[in-house]
C-alpha cells in the first residue's frame, strides 16, 4: 500500500469529528498537530511496516490505533509500543518515521495517525507495506503504471490501485506529486491483475494513466477524466500483443475501394478514444459503444462515400475525421467532419445525396459525402453498434478518389510531452514507416511560433509500433508546446498536432480567489515586479482562451483579472514577467 498525506485530504475528516476524548493522545511526538488518518488491512503475516519521506512536510510522526465501537462513539486506543517520531533511530528521510508493527491480527483494520511534529504542514510520501510478504515465485514478467497530469502539480490524493488477484500482492496505491510518474510491477504471465481509481478534488480532467507491458504492448489506457471504481480487470500477457480494431491504433487500412465485413462488433477496444476532454465526440454522445476502426489514404483527387450495413436488426452510427497530412494521430484531435448519431436501424454513411454534415438521434441516417479529397491526406472513422447486441456489419468503401496504402511516409499513433523534475520528455510512436528519415522535435511558448530544438533520425522502413524519445534539456519556465516535424527520404514533410506541459522552475504556486471565479479573478505576487506582466488562461487542452497584461505591482501587490468572456470550466492561469519569465500559475474554476 502507499499513499501521499496530505493535510486537505477528505479522510482526515473520518475520526476528528468523533471528539477529542475518544481518541488518546499518542505515546510519542508530543500533541498531535494537523493530524491526517488512514486506515490499512494486517496481511496473513500480522505485521505492517510504516516508512514515510518528506516533500513538503519534513518532520511528522506516526501512530497505529484500534477501533472498538461503532459509530457515533467509537473508542481508539493505541497499539502497544506502535508509535513513531522523526529524528528518533527509526527515522527516514528528514525527520520521517519508519518502524515495524507486530503481533497484528490478520485481516483486521488499524487506523494509522500521522501528523506534523514540527516545521510546515503539506504534503508528504507513505509506504505501508508487509514486510514479510508470501513467497511468490511466478513473477516473470513487468507492467509499467504511467500516470499523468497536465497540470503538472500531482493528483492532489487522487489514486490508482492494482489488486494482483493471482499472486496476492495488493492491494497497492499509486500516486504522483508532479506532472509524471511511473513504477514498474513485477507480475507472472496469466496473473489476473485488477485496476481500480479512486478520485479525491477536482480537475480530474487533468489526469490519465497508462498501463504496458515489457514489449510495451498496451495493456490498459484511462478515459480522461479516469473514471472512478473499476476500471479494468483481466490476465496479463508478457507477449507483444495486437493493437484491437476496437482501438484507434489498431484501425484497418483500406488499400483500395473494398467491401469488408466485421464479425467481432462486440470489441471494445483497450483505449477510450473518444472522450468529453479530447472535444472529439462531435455527435457521439455517448462515446465508444462496441466500435471498430478504419483508416485510409487517398492516391489522387475525387470524393470519398461509404455504405454501413447491419447484418440485422441494431443502430449503427459512425463518425470521420480528417484530413490530416501528419499520419493517423490517435486518439483524433478535434472534432469529425462527418457524423451520424442517428436512431434506429437500417444502412447508414456517407451519400452525395444527402446535404448535412453531422446529425443527431432524429437524423436520417446518411450525411453529405466528402468532396475534394486530395493525394497524401488522411481520414479515419469510426463505426459502432449502439445498440450493442453483437450484431455484425458490412463496410463498403464507395466514390471516387483511388485509395493506396504506400502514401504516407509514417503512421503516428502516439505523441505525448511529460514535465520531469528537471526536462520535459517528448515521447512518440509510429505503427509503420516507409522511407522516413528523421524527425524535427520543434517547441513554442504561445504555441503559434514554433522553433527545432532537436533531432531523432527515424527507422526509416518498419511494420509494427516503433517508439521514440527526446529530452528538452532547457525547457522553458511556464506553458511550452511541443510538434514534431516529420521528414522522409526525399525531403517532404508532414506536420504533427501540438502538444502542451506544464515546466516548473521556480516558478511558485499561486493563490487565487475567489475560487471559483465569475467575472474577474484576483491573485497577489510575492515579489517586486518590473515592467508590465503577462497573464494567460489556458483551458484543459492547453489551448490559450483568454490573455492580457497588467501594470507592475510592488512586492505583494494585487492583480485583477476580467475572465468574464471564459466558459464554465477549469482553466490554468499564468502569469509572466515582460522579459518571459514565469512568475507563477494556478488553477481555478470558471462558474
Amino acid at each position: 500500500m502507499m499513499g501521499v498525506i496530505s493535510t486537505d485530504l477528505a479522510s482526515q475528516t473520518a475520526i476528528s469529528t468523533y471528539g477529542a476524548n475518544t481518541v488518546p493522545n499518542p505515546s510519542c511526538g508530543g500533541a498531535p498537530l494537523n493530524d491526517v488518518w488512514f486506515t490499512a488491512v494486517v496481511p496473513a503475516s500480522g505485521k505492517l511496516t510504516f516508512d514515510m519521506d518528506d516533500y513538503q512536510m519534513n518532520d511528522a510522526a506516526l501512530a497505529v490505533y484500534r477501533r472498538t465501537g461503532t459509530c457515533p462513539t467509537p473508542t481508539f486506543a493505541q497499539v502497544a509500543g506502535a508509535c513513531f517520531f522523526g529524528g528518533s533511530t527509526n527515522a527516514g528521510a528528514g525527520n520521517m518515521p519508519r518502524g515495524t508493527v507486530t503481533g497484528l491480527t490478520p485481516g483486521e483494520t488499524v487506523y494509522i495517525r500521522v501528523w506534523r511534529e514540527a516545521g510546515s504542514a503539506g504534503n508528504a510520501y507513505l509506504c505501508i507495506q508487509d514486510p514479510d510478504p508470501p513467497p511468490v515465485t511466478s513473477f516473470d514478467c513487468y507492467l509499467t503504471l504511467r500516470m499523468n497530469d497536465t497540470g503538472g502539480n500531482g493528483w492532489n490524493g487522487s489514486r490508482v490501485t492494482i489488486n494482483n488477484l493471482t499472486a496476492g500482492t495488493g492491494p497497492v496505491d499509486y500516486t504522483i506529486l508532479s506532472g509524471s510518474g511511473f513504477i514498474n510491477i513485477p507480475v507472472g504471465h496469466t496473473d489476473n491483475i485488477l485496476v481500480s481509481y479512486t478520485a479525491v478534488g477536482g480537475f480530474q480532467n487533468e489526469i490519465s494513466f497508462t498501463i504496458v507491458n515489457q514489449n510495451n504492448s498496451l495493456v490498459f489506457s484511462s478515459a480522461n477524466p479516469p473514471v472512478a471504481g473499476i476500471n479494468w480487470n483481466g490476465d496479463v500477457s508478457c507477449a507483444a500483443a495486437v493493437v484491437p480494431i476496437g482501438d484507434c491504433a489498431g484501425a484497418y487500412r483500406f488499400c483500395s475501394a473494398e467491401s469488408i465485413n466485421y464479425s467481432d462488433a462486440m470489441n471494445p477496444g483497450l483505449v477510450n478514444d473518444l472522450a468529453p476532454a479530447l472535444n472529439n465526440r462531435g455527435c457521439m454522445s455517448s462515446g465508444e459503444r462496441a466500435g471498430a476502426w478504419f483508416k485510409l489514404t487517398p492516391n489522387g483527387t475525387g470524393t470519398l462515400a461509404f455504405t454501413i450495413t447491419p447484418g440485422g436488426s441494431a443502430d449503427y452510427d459512425f463518425a470521420v475525421w480528417g484530413p490530416n497530412y501528419g499520419g493517423s494521430i490517435c486518439p483524433p484531435p478535434g472534432p469529425p467532419i462527418r457524423c451520424s448519431w442517428a436512431a434506429g436501424s437500417g444502412p447508414t454513411g456517407l451519400s452525395a445525396s444527402a446535404a448535412d454534415n453531422t446529425e443527431g438521434a432524429g437524423g436520417d441516417r446518411w450525411v453529405s459525402h466528402i468532396t475534394n479529397v486530395q493525394e497524401g491526406e488522411y481520414y479515419w472513422f469510426y463505426v459502432d453498434n449502439y445498440s450493442m447486441n453483437g450484431v455484425t456489419f458490412s463496410f463498403s468503401l464507395q466514390g471516387t478518389a483511388p485509395i493506396s496504402c504506400n502514401i504516407a511516409p509514417v503512421d503516428l499513433i502516439d505523441f505525448n510531452a511529460h514535465a520531469l523534475q528537471r526536462e520535459v520528455e517528448v515521447y512518440w510512436a509510429t505503427s509503420a514507416e516507409r522511407a522516413s528519415s528523421h524527425f524535427i522535435v520543434e517547441r513554442s511558448a504561445d504555441g503559434a511560433t514554433f522553433e527545432p530544438i532537436g533531432r531523432v533520425n527515424a527507422q526509416g522502413d518498419a511494420v509494427g509500433r516503433t517508439e521514440y524519445k527526446f529530452w528538452d534539456r532547457a525547457p522553458l519556465n511556464g506553458i511550452n508546446y511541443y510538434r514534431l516535424r516529420q521528414v522522409d527520404k526525399d525531403d517532404s514533410e508532414a506536420l504533427s498536432q501540438a502538444v502542451a506541459v506544464m515546466f516548473q522552475n521556480g516558478a511558485a504556486v499561486l493563490q487565487v480567489f475567489p475560487n471559483p471565479a465569475t467575472d474577474v479573478l484576483s491573485t497577489s505576487v510575492g515579489t517586486a515586479v518590473e515592467g508590465d506582466i503577462a497573464w494567460r488562461v489556458l483551458d484543459a487542452s492547453g489551448r490559450i482562451a483568454l490573455e492580457g497584461t497588467t501594470k507592475r505591482v510592488l512586492h505583494g501587490g494585487l492583480i485583477e483579472m476580467p475572465i468574464s468572456p471564459l466558459d464554465g470550466g477549469s482553466y490554468l492561469l499564468e502569469l509572466r514577467t515582460d522579459d518571459g519569465s514565469s512568475l507563477g500559475y494556478a488553477r481555478f474554476v470558471k462558474q
